[in-house]
């Protein structure tokens, strides 16, 4: 055997070990490659095949894994040839394997917010997260309120973060999140308060007079929609403060002013109205014959406007001025 080497030597439990053997045959050729370990220090004992893999040839070059317990360990390697004749790894390698990380530290900010708040959890681990990642869960007293939630911390790291949007609560609520890894646990309270409420409310008028019909869109932190009645009025009700808005009118036929309106961290009552003009289209076209413009064509409009026209020397017509939503 040429090479035996093997990675990482300290790990935490549940990280993946890489070992990779190099070799050349004797006079026979090779038939296998295995990585074993035991837990004698001293070699002299207790070792135990954990991986292997069938060779062919008079040269090998493999990589064998394994994810060992908890403990420490001596790791080495042996070439079989076809005759079982075995040659062994030039020295063995020691790798210690620690226990799984604890939750150290977990920090969730702020500790009172008002309904539709951001709050960000921290974990900080006491040693690196194994190769696949540490999955911390986070668990709530009230889940109406705050949501259960879990993320992962990158192997190899020892903290992360992650965010979470509070409910709004009937009223103050104090909800106690759990954060868990493993065996291990970590709690914080965090006291959400019933956020302020305000509504977006206004009229849509045409020429001076209410206009029905209108579909109101509302947008942004909630999603919502609601049409005008006679007198082209609208509101949006119990709309929680400090986040953004954006109202949209659309009724087809007509082009509103302003298009939409918007509200940057909602703190007050509100008024957005808009005013509606007809939409005017055109409607074009060419009469044809064997392929070539046929002037002279009465062209008649009728249904939502009358009127009629007749194609100039291309077989061209157009009818203008028209209001949208006739047909």
């Amino acid at each position: 055997m040429t090479s035996f080497t093997i990675s990482p030597t300290t790990v935490t439990v549940g990280t993946t070990l890489s070992a990779t053997i190099l070799g050349t045959a004797g006079s026979n050729p090779l038939s296998s490659a295995s990585l074993l370990r035991t837990t004698d220090l001293t070699g002299s004992t207790g070792w135990t095949t954990v991986n292997g893999v069938s060779v062919t040839g008079s040269y090998v070059d493999v990589t064998l894994y394994d994810i060992p317990p908890v403990g420490t360990y001596l790791y080495g390697a042996h070439i079989t040839d076809d005759t079982g004749v075995f040659g062994t790894e030039p020295s063995t390698i020691q790798v210690t394997v620690n226990p799984a990380p604890t939750i150290t530290v977990f920090n969730a900010t702020p500790s009172t917010v008002s309904g539709g708040a951001t709050i960000t959890y921290s974990v900080t681990l006491s040693a690196a997260a194994p190769t696949g990642g540490a999955l911390i869960s986070f668990n709530s007293s009230a889940t109406n309120v705050i949501p259960n939630t879990s993320f992962s911390i990158l192997g190899g790291a020892t903290s992360g973060q992650t965010t979470v949007v509070a409910q709004n609560p009937a009223s103050t609520t104090q909800v106690t999140i759990t954060a868990s890894y493993g065996s291990s646990s970590a709690q914080q309270t965090i006291t959400v308060n019933p956020a302020a409420t305000y509504s977006i409310s206004g009229y849509v008028t045409l020429n001076g007079n209410g206009l029905a019909g209108v579909s109101m869109t509302l947008s942004g932190s909630a999603n919502s929609s609601t049409t005008t009645n006679s007198p082209g009025y609208y509101i949006f009700n119990t709309l929680v403060g400090g986040v953004n808005y954006a109202v949209t009118p659309y009724l087809t036929g007509y082009n509103f002013s302003p298009p939409t309106q918007g509200f940057t961290g909602l703190n007050a009552n509100q008024t957005a109205s808009f005013t509606a003009a007809l939409a005017y289209y055109s409607i074009s076209g060419q009469v044809t014959l064997n392929g070539v413009g046929l002037p002279g064509v009465t062209v008649t409009l009728w249904q939502g406007e009358s009127g009629s026209t007749t194609t100039d020397s291309s077989g061209n017509y157009s009818f203008g001025g028209l209001p949208g939503g006739l047909r």
